[in-house]
């Protein structure tokens, strides 16, 4: 199996396979948070931004995109099949205070799951930016803080901060 990470470009296949695996995420994140609801066109919205409910996938992309734009993502492929994608945010809004990068949005395909490739592409996306991480999860995400609390664990040799009850990690993986 070989696994790459690669900066997604903007525009073309690599934005189309951000676009679709985001609504993906987005969906599954509703399991976990009761503000994501799916709305009357089945499409998942935050419910409490307010936000007029969009009919089509491009309006809803649109909406949800928000800060995205401005992240640094990277698209993860299994075989040079897309398996997933990464989200960083690499300055300004919405990083917190006293952190260089923020992983604000980490998705593997239910396909590709449990099969190592969130683990690899977790730590070459690490890897590529040096500095204070934050990692965040929803309280209700269970396997998710599972998940990055063994990953971060790992990668840092247990050298991280657990935060907000172990809803956020935080590391410097400057060495």
């Amino acid at each position: 199996m070989n696994i790459t990470v690669t900066r997604a470009a903007n525009e073309g296949n690599d934005r189309a396979i951000l676009r679709n695996m985001f609504l993906d995420f987005y969906t599954t994140l509703s399991v976990y948070d009761p503000n994501l609801v799916i709305n009357a066109n089945g499409l998942p919205t935050w419910e409490p931004a307010g936000v007029k409910e969009s009919e089509t996938d491009e309006g809803w992309w649109r909406i949800n995109w928000w800060v995205r734009d401005q992240c640094t993502n990277y698209v993860f492929r299994v075989d040079g099949v897309p398996a997933g994608f990464a989200m960083v945010v690499t300055e300004g809004e919405p990083l917190p205070e006293g952190v260089d990068y923020e992983l604000l949005a980490f998705h593997i395909t239910p396909k590709f799951r449990r099969k190592g490739v969130g683990r690899i592409a977790a730590r070459e996306v690490f890897d590529r930016h040096r500095g204070i991480w934050a990692v965040f999860e929803l309280e209700e995400n269970l396997p998710a803080r599972r998940f990055w609390e063994e990953v971060i664990g790992e990668y840092t040799h247990n050298n991280y901060e657990m935060l907000d009850g172990g809803t956020q990690q935080r590391f410097d993986n400057r060495e």
